[in-house]
Formats: structure tokens, C-alpha cells, sequence
């Protein structure tokens, strides 16, 4: 039996190891604010020049809506019950108040509410989005970019430079305001939390990032991740995943952990 497992061994390294699991680091979202918990997301808007056909905003509500199922802290309450509240109680979420008041008519903490402001198929793809988040919590303050981060320690070196940048900008914007003496209006609700970005398959950090999002997939796609970029619904439910974990990662919401990963049979 010693003997055997030996040869087994041996065959092992005369293959190169590449039936053996390797490491690498991965980037790992989690909710970093316990009383933003309970969420619903509402039916995307599409400001593109696109037609509905294209730009569904069902579509990217259900993919937003998969994609932070799977990020621990979270309950989310399915797309369905968010429109059929909505059409029972008359909101259209074009106002931020009609956004608090659907969070307060669901019990929850959190309404989402997104609109996709440009949108590609056509290879290299490219998308979009705003998505802001209303609190059903009148006294919760916007929370901006930087919140939460490890300034003033040593791993503030390691805090990417865009998020950075972001931090500096919101707190201009809100030295801005709080200059400002124009008194506040009636109905001047905020969302918590606002991330707008966009996302192009030509550019290099957002195929990098695809190739990470594939790879820790339970069943990745025997084409790899470049297959990804053909497929609308695909590249759509990436974007809503980077654009989860870019808006929590700018506020604190993000660990470094080291997965195991298995070779993929050729």
C-alpha cells in the first residue's frame, strides 16, 4: 500500500502538480452596517437610448437583486413583492420619497432603487449604472465613500487610489453643503448610499475582474470567462456584482481571504 501511494505520489509532480489545488487571494464583500440589513430592489429605470427590449429594468432588478443574495449580512425581499407593492400603494419610484415610503410599507431598512444610463450588447459590451439606496430610517445620513476605511494606519497604503479620490470628492461636496445657507426643502430625502460606475469588456480591470467573478463560481462555464462578454445576461449580472462589491468596498465592507481552487480539466 506504501509503495502505491508513493507511485501515485511521484505521478502527481511528474504531472506538473496540476491536479493539485493552488491559493489565491480574493477580495470578500459583507455588509458592513447591521441596520441597513433588511432590502428590497425596485425595477431598474433605463435612461439609455436603448429600448426596453434591451434594457429590461426587470431584468437588472432580478440580477442585482441574485447577485447580493450572496453577500452574508443581507435579507432581500423578492422583485416580485417589491412591484406588486408598488402597484397596489401607486409608486413609481421616481421621487426618493416614494422610495421611503415603499421601505416603510415593506418593514424593511432598505429600498433600491437603480437606473442604467448606458448599455451595449455588442462585443466588447459596456454598461452603466446609477444605484442609490433610500433608507426607510428618516434620520439615517448619507454614508459616504471612505466611510468606515483604515486611515491613518498602514493599511491605508493599501486603500485603491479611486477610492480614494471618491472619499476626497464626497467630503467636498459636503463641506459644500454644509456652507451652503439655503434652507433644506420639504421633502429632501437623500439615499444612504449612491455608486455610479461604468464598465467596458475592452477595458483590462474590468476582464480581470470578470476572470475573478468566474473563478469563484460553484460551476463556472467550460468557455471561461471571455464567454461571458457574448452573453447579455451574464456580463449584466457581473456588473451588478462589481458594482455591489466597488460601492461596500469604498465603505469598509471588504476582507482579503485566500480560496482554494482546483484546476480545471482540459
Amino acid at each position: 500500500m506504501a509503495i502505491r501511494m508513493t507511485v501515485v505520489g511521484l505521478a502527481l509532480l511528474m504531472s506538473g502538480c496540476s491536479m493539485l489545488p493552488f491559493p489565491k487571494q480574493h477580495t470578500i464583500v459583507h455588509n458592513p452596517f447591521p441596520q441597513l440589513s433588511r432590502v428590497a430592489v425596485a425595477p431598474f429605470f433605463n435612461l439609455t437610448t436603448e429600448p426596453s427590449t434591451v434594457v429590461d429594468g426587470r431584468q437588472f432588478a432580478l440580477a442585482y437583486y441574485n447577485e447580493l443574495q450572496h453577500i452574508g449580512g443581507y435579507e432581500v425581499v423578492p422583485v416580485g413583492v417589491v412591484e406588486g407593492t408598488m402597484k397596489a400603494h401607486g409608486l413609481s419610484m421616481d421621487r426618493p420619497a416614494d422610495a421611503q415610503k415603499l421601505a416603510q410599507i415593506l418593514e424593511i431598512d432598505v429600498v433600491i432603487v437603480g437606473a442604467v444610463t448606458d448599455f451595449s450588447p455588442y462585443f466588447p459590451p459596456r454598461c452603466a449604472m446609477i444605484v442609490e439606496w433610500y433608507a426607510a430610517n428618516p434620520d439615517f445620513k448619507p454614508i459616504p465613500p471612505g466611510f468606515g476605511l483604515p486611515w491613518g494606519t498602514l493599511e491605508e497604503l493599501e486603500i485603491p487610489p479611486k477610492v480614494v479620490l471618491d472619499s476626497e470628492l464626497a467630503a467636498a461636496r459636503a463641506e459644500m453643503e454644509r456652507c451652503q445657507s439655503a434652507p433644506p426643502l420639504l421633502e429632501d430625502v437623500s439615499p444612504v448610499l449612491r455608486h455610479v460606475a461604468s464598465y467596458n469588456g475592452h477595458d483590462a480591470d474590468v476582464t480581470e475582474a470578470l476572470a475573478d467573478y468566474v473563478s469563484l463560481k460553484d460551476e463556472p462555464r467550460f468557455d471561461g470567462w471571455p464567454a461571458y462578454l457574448r452573453r447579455s445576461d451574464d456580463f449584466i449580472r457581473f456588473c451588478c456584482f462589481r458594482h455591489i462589491h466597488q460601492m461596500l468596498t469604498a465603505r469598509g465592507g471588504a476582507e482579503t481571504q485566500v480560496v482554494w481552487h482546483w484546476p480545471r480539466r482540459r
